[in-house]
């Protein structure tokens, strides 16, 4: 006998990540999800972030206004265009350094609030899509706005007691001592 998920919308989030490449799949922005469905329950995402690369200090609490504004906000056109102006200003310019793609050390949860088209190569007239994501620290201290994020940098991960060893059918073999 097969055996099968006993949650039918269950999908891990290293199934989603291989199904879902970079460099074809599109990130749902927080207004997406509200309008077309959010991702499964048991997934959330991630963004590689170096927070050691900011040149400039921006207020939390500004950061955290504009992002509960921009939230609130139906869809992006709701948005004062004085308010997405100060969205760009206040986010941080997302860099690659040669630690950025460290699991433990910059592997931390965020929000997609817009996608950008950013034209990669007028011959092949492919389109690589950078985004304005809200990053948390792991330590939940500090939050950044950061723009220019590539889609590469951002990952979908299974939520803490998700994944499919916590399914209530997942197969266990009991593990016999000698």
């Amino acid at each position: 006998q097969e055996w099968r998920s006993p949650l039918e919308a269950y999908i891990s989030a290293r199934d989603l990540n291989v199904e879902n490449p970079p460099t074809s799949f599109i990130v749902k922005t927080i207004h997406e999800e509200r309008l077309l469905g959010p991702y499964p329950k048991n997934i959330y995402l991630g963004c590689f972030y170096d927070f050691s690369t900011a040149k400039d200090e921006h207020s939390d609490e500004q950061t955290r206004q504009l992002f509960e504004d921009f939230v609130n906000a139906s869809a992006i056109s709701d948005l004062e265009e004085e308010e997405e102006e100060a969205l760009d200003k206040l986010a941080y310019t997302w860099i690659e350094t040669p630690n950025t793609y460290s699991v433990r050390q910059n592997l931390h949860t965020c929000q997609v609030l817009v996608r950008d088209e950013w034209e990669r190569n007028t011959t092949t007239s492919s389109v690589q899509h950078l985004y304005k994501v809200l990053v948390t620290h792991v330590n939940g201290n500090d939050e950044r706005l950061v723009k220019h994020v590539p889609r590469k940098s951002i990952v979908f991960l299974d939520r803490p007691y998700t994944s499919e060893q916590h399914l209530p059918n997942a197969f266990r073999h009991e593990i016999g001592i000698p």
